[in-house]
């Protein structure tokens, strides 16, 4: 039986681990979009100026 524990253990830190590294991806890939937003919206402003 403590064998299936020990798995459960294993498995368990692996899903927070998944988990966490796709949260951390999902951020990465927002704010990375709103980097670009910005850039463009400066741009758009800089052209618009002359």
């Amino acid at each position: 039986m403590e064998p299936i524990v020990g798995m459960c253990g294993v498995f368990a830190v692996s899903m927070l681990f998944v988990g966490y590294e796709k949260y951390r991806t999902w951020r990465k890939q927002r704010q990375r979009q709103l980097r670009e937003r910005v850039t463009y919206m400066l741009w758009v402003m800089a052209n618009s100026a002359e």
